[in-house]
């Protein structure tokens, strides 16, 4: 047997990974019946429940010096490179380096796209239609739709994260789906 390197957060030892935030949250707020029923997809669900959280303040040392400092959604500490789904996460690790791999992710593509739709709305400037009476008014321009272009966002970075993986087939059809029917939704609503 070979040795491998292994990681220890909280006291706990690990010798793949180890996360934070929405990865943590996904894995916890998992059910059990929904993982016999469905298997791995039942993470799916938990981990869309987890992204609504709001990202934290999180400050992170390496060797003792500062490493980042921000609002991050989920910290992951890896000791090797590829996770379930053949998803390539840290392309050069390996577990008999003695290093272990960081990524850190963040809010930036939703935050963007947000700051993106304000713009192209008050850009834009179209009104919104009085077509019928609205049980929830809004008093912001109409166009470009922010949930269509959340939903899109959401949709390129999932398409992107499994594009060289074997569920690349699966996942893209079904993101494309979504974002179209998210689409004809914001003309009815």
């Amino acid at each position: 047997m070979n040795p491998s390197d292994v990681g220890i957060v909280n006291g706990e030892r690990f010798a793949v990974m180890a996360g934070t935030g929405v990865d943590a949250i996904t894995m916890r707020d998992v059910s059990k019946s929904a993982k016999k029923r469905i298997g791995r997809l039942a993470y799916f669900g938990s981990g869309m429940n987890a992204v609504r959280r709001a990202p934290v303040q999180t400050k992170i040392h390496v060797n003792g010096k500062p490493w980042f400092s921000g609002k991050a959604s989920c910290v992951l500490v890896g000791n090797v490179g590829t996770i379930t789904g053949g998803i390539k996460l840290f392309p050069r690790a390996s577990p008999i380096d003695g290093k272990l791999e960081l990524a850190v992710v963040t809010a930036g593509s939703e935050i963007g796209s947000a700051i993106l739709n304000v713009a192209a709305k008050n850009y834009f400037a179209r009104m919104r239609p009085a077509l019928w009476q609205s049980i929830t008014p809004e008093t912001t321009y109409s166009f470009p739709s922010g949930h269509a272009m959340g939903s899109a966002t959401l949709g390129v970075a999932l398409v992107l994260l499994f594009w060289r993986t074997r569920w690349c087939w699966l996942v893209t059809p079904v993101i494309v789906l979504f974002v179209l029917l998210v689409g004809v939704s914001r003309v009815y609503l």
